[in-house]
């Protein structure tokens, strides 16, 4: 099940590296300031940079997801939230967020491992995306979602590569339509539209 988290929802507390950027209140220019010192906005990919390393700092834009308003992440349910976020992050050409210093340590004290995680996070490589939240829960998918994902592919092609990371293809154009209905590998929906191929 897909589920959209709103934007203002506060964040569960097991949802790890999400951290809140505490932004000075009543001073516009003071708050443009620390704004631009978390890192700004940088290039056409519009990717959240830090000014210290150059490169995309996903803690950093952990944060500034909260302090703006819209669709902050989508949240599925799921049953191995390892294995369908590298699915998803393959499938988009994402990456799973990694972890932080002394958080494998926090799981290994719960008697968890990176493979048994409830709670994955992969990340967009554009900071204006929402991010995909994979959580455990102990119920298997029953019936069709409600809410669905599409999906662009360069070319047919990627069809295949999809079917070979686990997914499965359920129906090809239905209705004449110019998309592709595919499954992940627990079984949640999502249409496949090859770029180009139609609307």
């Amino acid at each position: 099940m897909v589920r959209i988290r709103p934007a203002l929802a506060p964040a569960p507390s097991r949802r790890r590296g999400v951290r809140a950027v505490e932004l000075p209140t009543g001073d516009p220019s003071a708050a443009k300031a620390e704004r631009r010192r978390l890192g700004e906005v940088a290039g056409a990919t519009g990717e959240l940079r830090s000014r210290e390393r150059g490169k995309f700092d996903r803690r950093r834009y952990a944060g500034a997801m909260r302090d703006r308003p819209g669709l902050r992440s989508i949240c599925v349910d799921c049953q191995h939230p390892a294995q369908l976020a590298r699915f998803w992050a393959d499938a988009l050409g994402w990456s799973v967020r990694p972890y932080r210093p002394g958080e494998l340590e926090a799981l290994a004290r719960r008697g968890l491992t990176q493979d048994t995680d409830p709670s994955i996070c992969v990340d967009p490589p554009d900071e204006r995306l929402p991010t995909l939240w994979f959580n455990q829960v102990p119920e298997p998918k029953v019936g069709k979602v409600r809410i669905h994902l599409d999906v662009n592919v360069a070319d047919a092609g990627g069809i295949d590569r999809l079917v070979a990371a686990g997914a499965r293809i359920l129906r090809r154009s239905p209705g004449g339509n110019p998309w592709t209905i595919m499954a992940d590998p627990e079984g949640h929906e999502f249409d496949v539209f090859v770029i180009g191929g139609g609307r």
